[in-house]
């Protein structure tokens, strides 16, 4: 018996060790029964962890850890359920190219067979969503050294070019308490993929030299992407040395500078139909994730100009643009140079630009109870912003400044807004700094039980909840639109219930029985109650309650034409 515990332990004391080896930042733990082995070998041997008990919240606080400091990060937990509950991080960790390690424990194979409890089939549960897999046989057959070249095989894949989630299962048969007496580990290493570490090919330069070239009217469109100073200072570069404006997403990282080519209102601009029919490019270079703002994409959609893609993260696979270049972005820009398109292309955009800025300061300046503005005030006054999905990354998109020193996060990969408030708690564990979530009402209670995660992490969080009543943004559904603008009010209220999801929750209070510190704000009070949450540890929560007509209302003065 106790030759079996010594050869379980040295399976999981391997593993944990290769997480070490193989550049794992962090592992969250959540508690269970079948997990044992792996919960003390990891606590024992592994990388710093942390305990979550949810296993779901858990997934999402390694995403939120992993994306903040492009480190992987591990999560750990016992059989069944517990294991699928991390699909939906999984999800988001492949479309947003996230490397997630998650590490489940499993039955001995036979016992799915025979209606054991806590028992799925856990072969294959995150389907094409995970990079590699390993399926281990039960731990105390395994040969430690075996054990380390598989870990050693799926941490490799985690990381770029194809960032993303891996999956480890390791089945453990009883007993599951660990030996007075544990194996030397094996000696090995893991040699860890450099960042950008391959050259640029000529070919590549060529390729994008002789487009931009070709162009008499190019446009660079960078989307959402963890842009570094050196990926950001060479796409500014470019941008001076071609006169191509550059379409920056709020999500783009461009626009902490700000430089005579930046674009940051590009969402308006070609809203408006007769300036967007003048300024069709001919020519487009692509960065990044798609846009946020849903005319933009439309918009890009609807042109027939040939594009390049910069892509060195694997996003784009399906044929259609001219070419797609998977170069490391800052090297290969740096040995571009392009012939400057004429002056009048670049001078018309920045005119526009200019315009569109003014009335954004406008709209903050005479509409300051708007959601709009309050997002405003929020990156004005704080330094890391998680921004949910749904309005208020659109909000981060429209309102974001150029030379504004807020790092803008969130979660673009599948753009879901579950998660939002463990993926801002990650973010603040893995950076040890606080961060501001910016979220709507229904993105809190999706993941209210994740204040339990924050507070007992010790985390420093601010979460600012845009509290419009209800999911704001399916208003603009086409369907929702056309019934209210009818008048078939019975019909309109109905699917109204389908979509908006109205609720009349108190999230103050709601926040409160959490153990947190909750305040219910005017909108007038953002700047100071954000002063009070950052001079205060731990969590506090900031409840605006706002107008989603007056919303609306902003939206359609900073899109008008």
């Amino acid at each position: 018996m106790n030759d079996h515990r010594r050869k379980t332990y040295a399976t999981a004391d391997t593993l944990a060790a290769a997480l070490v080896k193989g550049g794992v930042a962090m592992a969250i733990i959540s508690p269970g029964s079948r997990s044992t082995p792996l919960a003390l070998a990891v606590s024992d041997e592994g990388p710093p962890s942390k305990v979550v008990l949810d296993e779901r919240s858990a997934g999402f606080t390694a995403l939120g850890l992993a994306r903040a400091t492009g480190k992987p990060a591990a999560v750990v937990c016992t059989s069944g359920s517990a294991a699928a509950n991390y699909l939906p991080a999984v999800v988001e960790a492949d479309r947003g190219r996230v490397p997630l390690v998650v590490i489940t424990a499993d039955r001995p194979p036979g016992f799915l067979d025979r209606d054991a409890p806590q028992t799925i089939d856990q072969v294959g549960l995150y389907g094409s969503a995970v990079r590699a897999s390993a399926y281990l046989p039960v731990a105390h057959e395994c040969d430690p050294e075996w054990v380390a070249g598989e870990v050693r095989r799926v941490l490799r894949a985690a990381y770029p070019p194809d960032a993303g989630p891996v999956h480890l299962n390791v089945p453990f048969d009883k007993p599951l308490e660990p030996p007075a007496r544990r194996d030397t580990k094996p000696c090995f290493e893991i040699s860890i993929p450099e960042s950008g570490g391959e050259g640029v090919r000529g070919s590549s330069v060529e390729a994008l030299g002789g487009f931009m070239d070709r162009a008499a009217r190019g446009l660079i469109v960078a989307g959402p992407r963890a842009t570094g100073r050196t990926e950001r200072d060479a796409v500014h570069r470019l941008a001076a040395r071609s006169g191509w404006p550059v379409l920056a997403d709020g999500m783009s990282g461009l626009r902490s500078r700000d430089s005579e080519n930046l674009v940051t209102t590009g969402d308006m601009l070609v809203g408006d139909r007769g300036f967007a029919s003048r300024h069709a490019p001919d020519a487009v270079v692509r960065i990044g994730g798609i846009p946020t703002g849903t005319v933009t994409q439309n918009w890009l959609e609807g042109l027939r100009a040939p594009e390049i893609l910069l892509d060195p993260d694997y996003r784009w696979r399906e044929p259609g643009p001219e070419a797609v270049l998977r170069d490391p972005i800052a090297s290969l820009l740096n040995q571009v140079s392009s012939s400057p398109v004429d002056g009048r292309w670049t001078q018309t955009w920045r005119a526009a630009e200019l315009r569109v800025r003014e009335r954004r300061r406008y709209e903050r300046t005479h509409h300051p109870d708007t959601e709009l503005a309050l997002t405003a005030e929020v990156l004005d006054s704080e330094a890391l912003v998680w921004a949910g999905s749904s309005m208020p990354v659109r909000h981060v998109n429209a309102m974001l400044e150029p030379g504004c020193g807020t790092a803008v996060f969130g979660n673009r990969g599948a753009c879901g807004i579950d998660g939002a408030l463990a993926s801002a708690t990650g973010a603040a564990l893995g950076l040890g700094r606080r961060v501001t979530a910016l979220v709507g009402d229904l993105t809190f209670l999706h993941d209210v039980g994740s204040l339990t995660t924050a507070r007992a992490l010790g985390v420093d969080l601010s979460i600012v909840v845009l509290d419009n009543g209800g999911g704001a943004i399916f208003e603009m559904l086409p369907y929702l639109r056309s019934l209210r603008e009818s008048g078939t009010e019975d019909a309109y209220a109905q699917a109204r219930e389908l979509f908006v999801t109205p609720h009349d929750q108190d999230l103050a209070a709601v926040a409160g029985g959490f153990g947190v510190t909750a305040e219910q704000i005017e909108p007038g009070e953002m700047v100071g109650a954000l002063r009070r949450a950052r001079s205060r540890p731990g969590v506090s929560v900031l409840v605006a309650k706002t107008d989603p007509d007056a919303m609306f209302a902003a939206y359609d003065r900073l899109y008008r034409t």
